[in-house]
């Protein structure tokens, strides 16, 4: 959970909080903070003298929202049977924290501050919470304590709201169009300077310069040194691991130079380093049948569909490659599991409908129980009658049924709204033109 609590929270930019803070001697201030991965800015306003304290600083492993990537040395302590999570780790200073997390919207319950000497330091307690990330939730409500529970800091946050980050300007390489007259040295400059400082919070933003840097660096780099472009991007994709840009770039480089071992090591590579991003393990699904290594294929997607079973997508690829291997009842009983599942998860119609006409699709398409196709494109048209791809299956099952002249009038109704191949193909086989 401490490692979900990272990647919900490594994109939020900043922390803004506006609202009140009293000292431990009761003294009232007006509260500006933003809180960013490893930096932090506070403003206070004092009423009485009518004076603005502020500082801007490096985090150094502190924060008050606990925003900044953790020490690798996490340790796991205990879990309630509520799902409330205590982990300890170690930052930069020498000081330990003991978190306590909730589950989803993961929340930061309290965190306890050790010195290195194991001396209770001070003790966040979080209450009040705002979503912020669909993840993970930030509180309203902060108090810092002292070791004998006295009261050091209280926050009263009338306002919590995701900003940009705070960061240190960074180079920015704007167009690709400015590559052929760059210098290879400028460049350097440039990826040096948009380098990430660490792997761990970096924002969106910051990803994107850096990729734009290694992109036009490499551009240059393959025209003069074929092997340090390729160790130029190792490079990077070190320093930003979860980076889909560059990590695409090495399985389309490692495709082109034939080295498909290479390019399944790259995109498995990014699936860890995301863990819980189901694309990417898709992705790497997706290359493995590419490869023609079909059973580790199949062995992935039923691995991710037990350990996803609220993930439709894996349980549709996992059927579907059943039905393309001839599996024909084990295809149809993934079918059915998802079936079983969209009809209590309470998903939104629209990708409800989207699923089962994906399943009616691959049923008729191998003509394998064509009643339950009906019903799953029946219930897609009730969503859209006028989806182009819910008109094609439909005019499949109908040509499967022998009724060639409303198959062939649902067809053309489908290409009128989108005149896409594969209707196309349908089209034509109904016309018995191929």
């Amino acid at each position: 959970m401490l490692h979900r609590w990272e990647l919900a929270t490594k994109d939020i930019g900043s922390i803004g909080v506006a609202g009140r803070l009293v000292t431990q001697g009761g003294k009232v201030f007006e509260l500006h903070a933003r809180f960013s991965p490893g930096r932090y800015m506070l403003e206070y306003h004092d009423d009485d003298s009518d004076s603005i304290l502020s500082a801007l600083a490096d985090a150094k492993g502190w924060d008050l929202f606990g925003v900044s990537p953790v020490s690798a040395d996490r340790v796991f302590v205990s879990e309630t049977e509520g799902g409330i999570q205590t982990w300890q780790y170690v930052v930069s200073s020498g000081y330990t924290y003991r978190v306590r997390l909730s589950g989803r919207p993961m929340r930061m319950l309290s965190r306890d501050l050790f010195d290195a000497r194991g001396k209770l330091r001070a003790r966040f307690i979080y209450d009040r919470f705002d979503g912020i990330t669909t993840e993970a939730a930030f509180p309203r409500s902060i108090r810092v304590l002292g070791p004998e529970d006295e009261a050091i800091l209280e926050i009263a946050a009338e306002q919590i709201a995701s900003l940009p980050p705070l960061a240190a300007p960074r180079a920015h390489v704007s167009s690709a169009d400015d590559d052929a007259e760059a210098t290879v040295g400028q460049l350097w400059r440039a990826w040096n300077d948009a380098k990430p400082e660490n792997q761990g919070g970096l924002t969106s933003e910051e990803s994107s310069r850096f990729a734009a840097a290694t992109l036009a660096l490499l551009r240059v780099m393959d025209r003069i040194d074929e092997e340090e472009a390729a160790a130029l991007l190792v490079q990077a994709i070190a320093l930003d691991p979860q980076n889909p840009v560059l990590a695409g770039l090495a399985v389309e480089r490692a495709r082109l130079m034939h080295d498909d071992t290479g390019a399944l090591h790259a995109a498995r590579r990014y699936a860890r380093a995301l863990v819980d991003d189901t694309v990417a393990w898709i992705s790497v699904g997706s290359l493995l049948e590419d490869m023609n290594r079909l059973d580790e294929a199949e062995s992935l997607y039923d691995s991710m569909a037990r350990l996803y079973p609220d993930e439709p997508e894996f349980r549709l690829i996992l059927g579907t490659l059943r039905f393309h291997r001839k599996r024909w009842v084990e295809g149809e009983d993934v079918f059915d599991l998802l079936t079983d599942w969209l009809d209590t998860s309470g998903i939104d119609p629209v990708a409800r409908a989207r699923y089962a006409n994906a399943m009616a699709a691959v049923y008729a398409d191998v003509n394998i129980s064509l009643a339950k196709a009906r019903r799953l494109n029946d219930y897609a048209l009730t969503v859209d009658r006028d989806d182009p791809f819910y008109l094609d299956t439909l005019g499949v099952l109908l040509w499967r049924d022998g009724n060639k002249s409303a198959a062939i009038a649902t067809f053309q109704r489908a290409l009128d709204r989108k005149d896409h191949p594969l209707i196309r193909g349908h089209m034509a086989r109904a016309q018995g033109r191929r």
